[in-house]
């Protein structure tokens, strides 16, 4: 049986990404296919509680609320996204599997007692970044590997969102803590958050993402080589641009997104030295809120557009669907996903997706730390292991020839065989 995952404050109902809200304006019609979606995803609808801002909110400021609310839907007003829906699905349904067993030896991530803990005796905690569930992006590939990993092991869930600033409170976090043998925190925001709590609970084990974290016996710190990834992104920007100029648009100037940033530019560079990279952020150093701002990500790109930029790499979370939603709304003009694969979310329009596989991630690292075999230190996922990638631009073979195509696997195995080496900006 799974296990539950908890909720307070505004009800969702999650399937993995956030199928559907209770709330009455995002409720999904009763169509053929959503009734073969929810049969696929029965056991996706326990009782759960996610805690929240009490003013958090799931819609979008206008003028794109409607097409840019959390819940997953076409981006045209009052149309839904069946395929979306599905998309998200599948990012649970299709993570690689290795089938957990649990071991009938100690636990040494919960104590020191001989026994194994029954996992359905576990609380696994999770803090998202900014932006929260319902992103389709950085939240929602880490939250579909916990999801995996709760259905075969049973564990409890509790999930605490960031509030308005991208932030999650410190006493919030602390109480989280407290009611949790396990936590896993996103956001490089939560640095001090894991670096404290790790050291004040040392029986607690703690997974954090995004920024290096070492020297502290219970916590485990998962990186990405983001800019790996996004080299290939800048690459295919510099072969498709018509305009010669294109844009790589952050939620704010952190170490992780200069990191996406610098890989871009040294991509486009290499294979079009003439094209001009212009790099702009929604929210100034530090300022976490960049990332949960659909409405300025959809107005800053639709500016961007305007004045001649026809490719945008957009890693801004939730922030990055308005810019999709630009590029929906613009002739001739292409956006470039992140994290997650985006690319039904505006088909013909996302060029690619520069994915970074938090769901695997996630799910191994907290299937071992549920079953006791919990690893300290820094773990770094790149090209050579599957851990970034971009996706196959199943919508966009008319405009991307077959040619770049295989320019890109070639600069792919030259980056793995360290043929090209790309600038490390991560601390």
């Amino acid at each position: 049986m799974p296990g539950r995952v908890r909720h307070n404050g505004n009800r969702r109902r999650t399937a993995a990404k956030g199928f559907f809200m209770r709330n009455k304006e995002f409720r999904l019609r009763a169509t053929p296919a959503r009734s073969a979606l929810l049969t696929l995803l029965p056991r996706f609808t326990p009782s759960s509680r996610v805690m929240r801002p009490a003013h958090s909110s799931f819609s979008a400021p206008q003028p794109v609320a409607a097409i840019l609310s959390r819940c997953t839907r076409l981006p045209r007003p009052g149309v839904l996204s069946i395929a979306t829906c599905l998309l998200a699905a599948l990012l649970v349904l299709t993570v690689p599997v290795h089938r957990a067993h649990a071991a009938p030896s100690a636990m040494s991530a919960m104590s020191a007692d001989t026994s194994a803990p029954d996992p359905r005796a576990i609380t696994v905690g999770f803090v998202t970044g900014a932006g929260g569930l319902g992103d389709m992006s950085f939240n929602d590939m880490a939250y579909g590997g916990l999801r995996k990993a709760q259905q075969e092991l049973g564990f409890a869930l509790n999930v605490l969102e960031a509030d308005a600033t991208g932030t999650a409170k410190t006493e919030a976090v602390a109480h989280l803590v407290r009611q949790c043998d396990i936590m896993v925190l996103l956001g490089a925001q939560h640095t001090g958050h894991a670096r404290v709590f790790a050291e004040q609970f040392p029986e607690k084990k703690f997974i954090f993402y995004e920024e290096k974290v070492s020297g502290i016996p219970n916590l485990a710190s998962i990186l990405f080589r983001q800019h790996e990834g996004s080299f290939l992104a800048g690459a295919l920007a510099g072969r498709v641009s018509k305009t010669r100029r294109v844009g790589f648009l952050g939620g704010t100037d952190i170490p992780p997104v200069a990191a996406f940033a610098q890989g871009f530019m040294e991509g486009v560079r290499h294979v079009a030295p003439d094209v001009v990279v212009e790099i702009h952020h929604v929210s100034g150093p530090g300022d976490f809120s960049g990332f949960d701002n659909p409405d300025a990500g959809f107005t800053m790109a639709a500016a961007m557009f305007e004045d001649g930029v026809d490719i945008i790499f957009a890693v801004a979370g939730l922030t990055g669907n308005g810019v999709i939603e630009a590029a929906r709304r613009t002739e001739n003009r292409y956006v470039i996903g992140v994290d997650s694969d985006q690319d039904d979310m505006a088909r013909g329009k996302v060029l690619t997706s520069m994915v970074k596989r938090l769901d695997t991630a996630t799910y191994a690292e907290v299937s071992k730390a549920v079953q006791g075999r919990f690893t300290m230190g820094v773990a770094d996922f790149g090209l050579v292991s599957g851990g970034v990638s971009l996706t196959d631009m199943r919508h966009t073979r008319d405009i991307i020839s077959a040619p770049v195509v295989e320019e890109l696997e070639s600069l792919r195995q030259a980056i793995i065989d360290g043929k090209i080496v790309v600038t490390d900006l991560r601390p």
